[in-house]
């Protein structure tokens, strides 16, 4: 691990076209190590000459093969000619729902071997890494909170004209192949009549006012380990079973990421590596330090969190969800376990009802609302709700009823937290209400356009 650290980190601070490439596979190739169902293995020795080898020999030369004059070729053509090329070499995606452990370029050169398809994020990634061996430096990775897109200049003198292109479009077909690398506005073309307030900048899915746009190498290094997934299998009570030496991996990386300064402009990376001390805590994420507007010491760890809700405000005009999301659940977890600490569980209704928030000023999307429903049910069944800890956890088959009968509401120990409590409780509701009040006046006001054009049209027919 020490040696894979020291090499990380001079790699990290001296890229070179083929950094992204290489440390994209080597996640990949340690994920599906340590992740498989049947049959996992150890991490280390890591073969990270046969990995290079692999980029080299197989990727490069296979982009190679493109032929691509970057003089006498759009940019647009470009990576619409690199995406293609990458979704036709990856293994065929059974549908458009994104799997598990498929988000490197490792899955792309050797999916087949689990089976497995690139995700929006591997083929958008997958895409970066080949434009970037290419010696094309003008592209960019660009992140929402749930999406991935190319980002690049229109202009070379011009910082802020920036062009977009989709590339997370599975398929093999003309019709899939054409609608790559196109703008992400066309990507609403189909919903223009019918919901004209979706835009890519009112959509949570895009956030193209406001999205993480990964300006350099390095940042799209933080992207590439925070992406990393270390989940193994998930029980059908909703347990995880996870692999701890990825954890750890994952864990170093970021932080070699974070002392180089990598994560200033970044929550995800900030989400991501709280999320792995608390999941594998080292005792730097133990350190207690003092807050100015924290009465009491807090350990670092909190402070990630408390950093990417900072990052995501000034950065990113509170546009994102997931750094309340992700404070919450370690509060929730925190004050779950320890009846000691039942104040935290008033600070996971604090930033659910925040992330409620933020979530009330988009129109309304499917995968915006699953988030806010899974919220709904973890503020039910570990806040609201207290259940014997002799019981919790068993019977995997008993999902639903006996969880039921053997729980009970919580009693608050504390009448302060009691009251804290309510109160968060129904600013998160409020917000929920004014989300789905704000979605109705938009589409009122839609509807009332509608009338009115065809008053004028007929207006004007009547007129002939």
């Amino acid at each position: 691990l020490d040696e894979l650290i020291s090499c990380f980190r001079n790699e990290s601070a001296h890229p070179t076209k083929d950094t992204l490439a290489v440390w994209s596979c080597l996640a990949g190739y340690c994920e599906a190590l340590t992740t498989h169902k049947e049959k996992r293995y150890s991490i280390f020795p890591i073969p990270i000459d046969a990995i290079r080898r692999l980029v080299k020999e197989e990727f490069q030369q296979f982009l190679a093969t493109l032929q691509i004059d970057s003089d006498k070729t759009s940019h647009r053509e470009i990576v619409r000619t690199v995406s293609n090329a990458i979704w036709a070499k990856a293994r065929p995606k059974p549908n458009v729902r994104d799997e598990q452990h498929a988000n490197s370029v490792y899955v792309c050169l050797r999916g087949d071997i689990d089976k497995k398809s690139l995700d929006c994020f591997g083929a958008c990634l997958t895409t970066i890494a080949g434009l970037r061996m290419l010696g094309i430096n003008c592209s960019y990775l660009c992140l929402s909170e749930d999406h991935a897109y190319e980002r690049h200049h229109l202009d070379a003198n011009d910082a802020n004209s920036m062009g977009t292109c989709e590339v997370a479009i599975p398929g093999r077909t003309k019709r899939d192949k054409a609608k790559r690398a196109k703008a992400i506005a066309s990507t609403f073309e189909d919903t223009k009549e019918t919901k004209p307030y979706l835009t890519p900048e009112t959509s949570w899915l895009y956030m193209a006012s406001n999205p993480v746009i990964c300006v350099t190498d390095a940042m799209a290094l933080v992207a590439v380990m925070g992406n990393i997934n270390c989940t193994i299998e998930e029980s059908r009570r909703g347990y995880f079973f996870e692999s701890s030496r990825l954890y750890v991996m994952k864990r170093e990386l970021l932080w070699v990421l974070y002392d180089q300064g990598h994560m200033k402009k970044f929550p995800f990376g900030l989400m991501e590596l709280g999320n792995c001390e608390e999941m594998c805590e080292s005792p730097r994420s133990s350190e207690w330090i003092q807050v100015e507007d924290v009465g009491e010491p807090i350990l670092v760890n909190e402070q990630l969190f408390r950093d990417a809700i900072q990052v995501s405000r000034d950065v990113y005009q509170d546009a994102q969800v997931y750094p309340y999301y992700y404070a919450g659940h370690y509060h929730k977890d925190a004050g779950k376990s320890l009846s000691e600490q039942e104040s935290r569980l008033v600070e996971s209704l604090k930033m659910y009802a925040q992330g409620a928030r933020v979530t009330s000023k988009y129109p309304y999307e499917l995968q915006l609302n699953k988030h806010i429903t899974k919220i709904a049910m973890l503020i039910m069944d570990d806040i609201l709700t207290l259940t014997p800890p002799d019981y919790e956890g068993k019977g995997d088959d008993a999902k639903g009823t006996q969880q039921s009968k053997k729980s009970e509401p919580r009693k608050w120990l504390e009448k302060s937290n009691a009251i804290n409590s309510c109160m968060w409780l129904l600013k998160f509701f409020d917000s929920l209400l004014f989300w789905e009040e704000s979605q109705q006046m938009r589409e009122q006001e839609h509807r009332q356009k509608q009338q009115q054009q065809q008053q004028k049209s007929k207006g004007s027919s009547s007129s002939r």
